[in-house]
């Protein structure tokens, strides 16, 4: 029987989740991925095989008291029917840790009201996940749980003037990107790369061999860019709070040897990422249009000085990786291909 760690990430309207083995030297990829999707009047769990196939979908009423009860119970009922497999715990993505948290923490002790107490600093996103920390353990009491959480990866800046308290975020993607990096392009992923977040929020992240040397997202979440609306202007706001900030990283780093794009719209809004490089040309940046236009891990051109490539995000693995070290031991867990 395979032990699994199951891996959450709570957003407004969904839920995404990964089913990792915790022993498995050679997985690359969660033997299940997906999420359940939150509408109006019903809920839909849809789950995908290492193949990306769909493996199972299922659809019921949504419930109008205890949400989070309903949809963790659905989520666990359906990891118990799936053959084979003893959860050994569960991983959630926090997004914010504070000075008390620098690395991932078992929900025991006082770590939970640790984190309700951080929650003016991300009132639309820490609520989620300490939601999902809630339901698993009143359906679950004895299962463990992992805090994995966004600040994270942005703990070992250098000390900015003045000693001003930044926390960073988008930190379970930017550790992602760094360690994929590594993996498909050794000589860039020791070097330094701005790696820009696109999603439901937009960040920038400087990094040296694969460490964070500065970020755009400071204090608080609140900080970020959220330019959701895809209208003319927000795109426009977008693409140059990006460029701008992405000079700012620039100059953190000292030069550049490559540029990724990450997040749901980095990945996959051509346009997006072609008027952004627009905007860095100065530095030698050229894109090649096709393979931008098909969406290619690298979409530099051959006369480019800079290396631009899109890593999709993996948010999950990393998650996985922190709880197994947490409740197994330190055991790696790849990251995906």
């Amino acid at each position: 029987m395979a032990e699994t760690i199951l891996c959450l990430n709570a957003g407004s309207s969904n839920l995404k989740f990964a089913l990792h083995r915790a022993f498995h030297a050679e997985c690359r990829v969660p033997i299940v991925h997906g999420e359940i999707l939150c509408g109006d009047a019903e809920a839909t769990l849809v789950a995908r095989d290492a193949g990306g196939q769909v493996a199972a979908e299922r659809r019921w009423p949504m419930p109008r008291e205890g949400m989070e009860d309903a949809l963790a119970a659905s989520l666990l009922d359906w990891v118990g029917a799936h053959g084979g497999q003893r959860l050994l715990g569960v991983g959630h993505r926090i997004v914010h840790g504070g000075m008390r948290f620098s690395g991932p923490a078992r929900i025991e002790g006082d770590v939970l009201p640790a984190l309700e107490g951080l929650c003016r600093l991300a009132p639309f996103r820490q609520p989620l996940g300490i939601a999902a920390i809630r339901a698993i353990g009143r359906l679950r009491p004895h299962l463990a749980q992992v805090a994995c959480f966004d600040t994270m990866f942005h703990h070992r800046r250098p000390a900015a003037a003045g000693r001003l308290v930044r926390y960073g975020f988008h930190g379970l993607s930017y550790e992602y990107v760094a360690r994929r990096l590594k993996e498909v392009d050794p000589v860039l992923g020791r070097g330094r790369v701005i790696a820009i977040h696109v999603g439901e929020g937009a960040s920038l992240c400087a990094m040296i061999d694969g460490r964070s040397v500065d970020t755009t997202m400071g204090f608080a979440v609140g900080e970020g860019l959220e330019a959701g609306s895809p209208g003319r202007e927000a795109t426009s706001l977008l693409v140059y709070r990006l460029v701008r900030d992405a000079a700012a990283m620039a100059s953190s780093l000292g030069q550049v040897d490559g540029l990724v794009f990450t997040g749901g719209i980095g990945e996959s809004a051509a346009d997006i990422r072609s008027r952004v490089c627009a905007g860095l040309a100065w530095p030698g940046l050229m894109l090649d249009e096709a393979a931008n236009r098909r969406g290619q891990a690298e979409i530099g051109s051959a006369g480019s000085l800079l290396s631009v490539r899109i890593i999709p995000a993996d948010e999950e693995s990393v998650i996985a990786r922190h709880a197994a070290d947490l409740l197994v031991g330190k055991v790696t867990l790849p990251i995906a291909s």
